[in-house]
């Protein structure tokens, strides 16, 4: 019937990506989701054409220019999608581009937080009490078995020196890996609670000059717990109707595991 693909994605055999499209009033909107737990960079053609891409951050409301170039009747885009992550691709600004690269961010200094931070755990779920020395990586690689099968809200936190910044340079705190979810505070100031990979985010406002307090508060599953509740002998912490997991079920990682990572960027 002469009709066209609606999305075409590259190398589709091994990018099991998912759509939904919508029309709008003023354009086209599409959501694409990663189903699999694999981070993934896939270009993509989109049945659209007259229209420039934007890519908008559900969690933040940042709209972000897409770098494209277009085809007859089609615009191709590269998406970098996250393990479990999702996009929305909006075209609405029209144009008559053929092809558009936004100026790519440059990095500049990067420091690495990998020493000096400490841990309090959330108390009354049978890990050690106090403010106890941390290393980054899972609770599930201790030996001592209170924060081993830990579950609960840990509070990492460190000091920082931050050097001043070039006028039109961010700084970007990246957490790496983190179980699960991670609220990060700076100064004082609350900025987010990140729950989905990237655990990144611009910590530029609210840094000053200088020695800066950095705290992260993460907060894990409680499956860890319940299996530490089953081993022999185990004074249980946790209250459960039913049996739940057994003494051997594996433990899931949990954490702020990392690497940690405080980026300047900028437009070139």
């Amino acid at each position: 019937m002469g009709v066209a693909p609606d999305h075409q994605v590259a190398e589709a055999v091994d990018a099991p990506l998912a759509f939904v499209h919508r029309e709008l009033a003023e354009g086209d909107l599409w959501f694409v989701s990663n189903p699999t737990a694999a981070p993934m960079v896939r270009e993509i053609s989109f049945r659209v054409a007259g229209r420039a891409p934007d890519l908008y951050d559900a969690q933040s409301g940042d709209v972000t220019p897409l770098a494209c170039r277009v085809e007859g009747a089609r615009t191709i885009v590269t998406l970098d999608m996250a393990r479990h992550g999702s996009a929305l691709v909006v075209f609405r600004r029209k144009t008559d581009k053929q092809q558009y690269a936004p100026a790519p961010l440059t990095a500049g200094q990067v420091q690495t937080l990998a020493d000096g931070w400490t841990v309090q755990f959330q108390p009354g779920r049978g890990a050690p009490s106090g403010t106890l020395p941390a290393r980054l990586g899972s609770f599930t690689d201790s030996q001592d078995p209170g924060t081993r099968y830990f579950s609960g809200t840990a509070t990492y936190t460190r000091t920082l020196s931050v050097p001043s910044l070039a006028r039109g340079r961010r700084m970007v705190l990246d957490l790496g890996d983190v179980r699960e979810i991670a609220e990060v505070v700076v100064n004082g100031r609350t900025l987010r609670t990140l729950w989905m990979p990237p655990y990144r985010l611009d910590v530029t406002d609210a840094l000053r000059r200088g020695r800066n307090t950095l705290s992260v508060k993460v907060t894990n599953l409680w499956v860890n717990r319940l299996i530490g509740d089953a081993q022999p002998n185990a004074v249980k912490i946790t209250t459960t109707y039913l049996p739940t997991y057994r003494p051997d079920a594996p433990l899931r990682p949990s954490g702020l595991i990392g690497p940690v990572l405080l980026t300047q960027t900028g437009a070139r």
